[in-house]
């Protein structure tokens, strides 16, 4: 599975409540954090502001030493978003948070 593939299924686990350590490696801080609730009530906020989530876009994966980060367009009824799912040299989940787009990126596409 590349690393494109594997955001797109953290944030398939993120959007339907599913993302914890059993459902995918992650780093001890991350996994912490999954534990806490904090990503679940990221998730409940970014759909109250934003709307439902209407598109996942299509990946794009950029190597920032010692990270790999896969940016992915989201559109919601209400907001553009892009997500930034990082992963550490052993390919574990490692970091995910939402951004503004910049501009000239495009729209969301369509991976799933």
């Amino acid at each position: 599975m590349s690393v494109g593939d594997r955001a797109l299924e953290v944030l398939e686990l993120w959007r339907d409540g599913r993302l914890d350590p059993e459902t995918v490696a992650a780093t001890e801080e991350f996994a912490a954090g999954m534990r806490s609730g904090l990503l679940s009530a990221a998730w409940a906020t970014t759909t109250d502001v934003g709307g439902a989530l209407q598109s996942i876009g299509v990946p794009r994966t950029a190597h920032h030493l010692p990270y790999t980060v896969v940016e992915v367009p989201m559109e919601f009824e209400r907001l553009r978003a892009v997500a930034r799912v990082s992963f550490d040299d052993e390919e574990r989940l490692a970091g995910l948070f939402l951004a503004k787009p910049e501009p000239g990126d495009g729209p969301a596409g369509r991976a799933s």
